[in-house]
């Protein structure tokens, strides 16, 4: 599904013909993390070998093991991947954690945010424009906010935005969303007796940008609390000037000049019919370098597959002709594929 693209007809109704099921699974509460961290280790044990060394190493430090899980906020998906980068520099350790979640941040969790404007061409001002204000503004706020000495030693990872904010901006932090950057974490009180939505940027994003007050992530992620949030105006100043950057690079109609709402099909003042371009087309000539496996593999493929239509096209038992590449790591190269078209 994608955000305010999908279309199930006129007459589908939320709560009569679905219902819909929050996949949040990341409480800061104690008893929240605990119930999240005891799903992770189990989802864990039954992946692993029920003896060996790998088991061993992983579960003799669960403190650094529980933060990869807190550092995933949620997403079983980033957990695996974060933990198979931590294990490729050696196991579980202070620098590793850290190294692994800056690369997993560089090479998956933003990259697949930014490479929606590909899947969502439409779309493409509102990636770029609400990574930028999240990186740009929202974070630094954050950050300033956590760094102001107070009477509680809570933390925040969280922000909220009135409910009559600019429909662009808030296609943007929807977006946002989609790809995990953030979180919705429903509404809640704000300034004025009015309620907001509040968001919460993913832990490992707030890692790398640090934007906790202290150094040591597993006391900072204890610190976190729904209740401290940095709030922010309809008119913020700040806002305006990212929503007057994103209005300025709406496409235009080719025949009047007419701004172009993102999915609309005619232009409002002439109605010329608004191009489309085919996506998969596109997705499928983009070099393997998109692809989430590790830069070994790409190495290996690369001489043989340039492009993630390549995958597609070839058999398994293709890519299994390729030195060090067989059953498993085969099916783990096409299924990346096949996800890279997907979304």
């Amino acid at each position: 599904m994608y955000p305010t693209v999908t279309s199930y007809g006129r007459n589908f109704e939320v709560g009569q013909d679905a219902i819909v099921i929050s996949l949040d699974r990341f409480e800061p509460g104690q008893a929240g993390r605990s119930l999240n961290r005891s799903l992770f280790r189990d989802m864990l044990e039954r992946r692993i070998p029920p003896s060996g060394s790998l088991r061993k190493k992983l579960f003799a430090k669960g403190a650094l093991l529980d933060l990869c899980i807190d550092l995933s906020t949620g997403n079983p998906r980033a957990f695996f991947h974060l933990l198979n980068r931590v294990l490729d520099k050696g196991g579980l350790s202070d620098r590793s954690v850290l190294l692994a979640t800056q690369e997993y941040v560089d090479e998956e969790l933003l990259p697949y945010h930014q490479n929606l404007s590909k899947r969502l061409p439409k779309y493409a001002n509102h990636v770029r424009v609400g990574l930028e204000l999240l990186r740009g503004y929202v974070v630094r706020e954050i950050r300033l906010k956590n760094s102001r000495e107070k009477k509680s030693n809570y933390q925040s990872a969280f922000f909220t935005t009135p409910r009559d904010i600019s429909p662009n901006l808030r296609l943007a932090l929807d977006l946002l969303s989609y790809s995990g950057v953030l979180t919705n974490k429903g509404t809640v009180k704000i300034a004025d007796r009015q309620t907001g939505h509040r968001y919460m940027v993913h832990l490992a994003l707030m890692s790398t940008e640090r934007a906790f007050a202290t150094s040591r992530l597993s006391d900072a992620i204890q610190s976190l609390s729904l209740t401290d949030y940095r709030e922010f105006a309809a008119d913020d100043p700040e806002f305006s000037k990212y929503l007057g950057d994103l209005t300025a690079a709406t496409e235009r109609c080719p025949e009047c000049s007419t701004p172009i709402n993102p999915n609309a099909k005619f232009c409002t003042e002439c109605g010329a019919k608004v191009q489309t371009t085919g996506i998969i087309g596109k997705l499928l000539e983009e070099a393997i370098a998109g692809l989430s496996v590790s830069a070994r593999l790409k190495t290996r493929l690369q001489p043989k597959y340039k492009t993630v239509g390549d995958i597609v096209q070839a058999e398994r038992s293709e890519i299994m002709t390729i030195p060090y590449i067989k059953e498993v790591r085969s099916r783990i190269i096409k299924n990346a594929a096949d996800e890279f078209i997907s979304g």
